[in-house]
């Protein structure tokens, strides 16, 4: 509680964690088609940049050609990125982000370049510079950090490239959500019996933007210490500054199980304490069982369980922050859009 008042820290951004299912499932299957052509690009700037590293990674997976990069780089060398790409996917929650509506701008000057905005608000300034809208109009957080937003737009452009590729999504996420929220309560409260130093977030492939959005609750609510790195990288000089006081979360996958339960044994071996959270037959063959994990659905391909992999991640930011006697619903020196001014 909050001195002087009822008000408890945190409240809000806590019940938009749990509560966000209720935004997948107001998300219509009737969605527009995309008609623009490979190769995409994908921009966004900050939770929207990671979003864009996911969905491009997502894309990828299904045999699409793309790249994705903050929206600022484009913006400073229009040049070298827009004539290289059919079409551009430009994602902002609020609409309104200077670098998103300037790249849009800029896109126009480049005849045959196909654009569509993925953002919460389909009234919104982007919306109107495009030629396709697909917008989660029931996920604006209300906050200035990004959660269901995040979750919803992800659905939402998960579905959208699956229709692209010719492929089908797989099972309904919100039947698997409260389970996966039960967990991850359960493993945040015993994570936090004593407060990290610092925690590394490792995910690769369709996780390495999971990974990168979770680094970035952590900062943007706790104000803390943590990185993203991808799994296999992690060897490579990062891991020389673990300790005991450390935490390293793993966001496994089915098909890089061999490779990620060596890591883990090596970072077993480094004292480090390590929270997975992956599918089911992951764990299937360990030597020894994990406290700290949260279990994914079987029924949830590793491409598709991408919303309910960030959860967790949400949870343990917003559980780090109280710890550090921070409040999540009104986290400091952040601005819920960013408006750049000298442009």
């Amino acid at each position: 509680m909050i001195a002087g008042g009822s008000f408890v820290a945190g409240q809000y951004v806590y019940t938009i964690i749990r509560e966000q299912a209720q935004a997948w499932r107001c998300l219509s299957d009737d969605r527009p088609e995309f008609q623009g052509q490979a190769p995409y690009l994908f921009v966004g700037s900050g939770s929207s940049y990671y979003l864009a590293k996911v969905a491009c990674a997502y894309a990828i997976a299904l045999g699409l050609a793309c790249q994705a990069v903050p929206a600022a780089e484009v913006l400073m060398d229009p040049d070298l990125w827009l004539p290289r790409f059919n079409s551009i996917i430009i994602i902002s929650r609020s609409g309104t982000t200077t670098e998103a509506l300037l790249v849009a701008q800029l896109a126009k000057r480049y005849p045959g370049c196909h654009m569509a905005a993925l953002t919460s608000h389909q009234a919104s300034p982007l919306a109107r510079l495009v030629h396709h809208v697909y917008a989660a109009e029931s996920s604006d957080d209300g906050t200035v950090v990004m959660i269901r937003s995040f979750t919803s737009m992800l659905v939402l452009i998960q579905g959208m490239l699956s229709q692209l590729a010719g492929a089908k999504s797989t099972e309904c996420l919100t039947r698997y959500f409260p389970e996966v929220f039960e967990q991850a309560s359960v493993m945040v409260e015993s994570l936090f019996r004593a407060e990290p130093r610092r925690i590394y977030v490792l995910g690769g492939g369709v996780r390495q933007g999971i990974a990168d959005e979770g680094v970035l609750k952590m900062q943007e609510m706790a104000g803390a210490t943590a990185f993203a790195f991808n799994p296999m990288e992690f060897r490579h000089g990062p891991w020389g500054s673990l300790t005991k006081g450390d935490v390293v979360v793993l966001l496994a996958q089915r098909s890089r199980k061999i490779y990620e339960q060596e890591l883990l044994a090596d970072l077993q071996q480094r004292q480090a304490r390590v929270v997975l959270i992956g599918p089911a037959m992951w764990f299937a063959g360990l030597p020894q069982p994990l406290t700290d994990r949260v279990i994914l659905p079987d029924a949830v391909s590793d491409l598709e369980a991408g919303p309910l992999a960030v959860v967790p991640l949400q949870l343990l930011a917003w559980k780090w922050a109280l710890i550090n006697g921070q409040d999540p619903d009104a986290p400091r020196n952040l601005n819920a859009v960013v408006v750049l001014k000298h442009v």
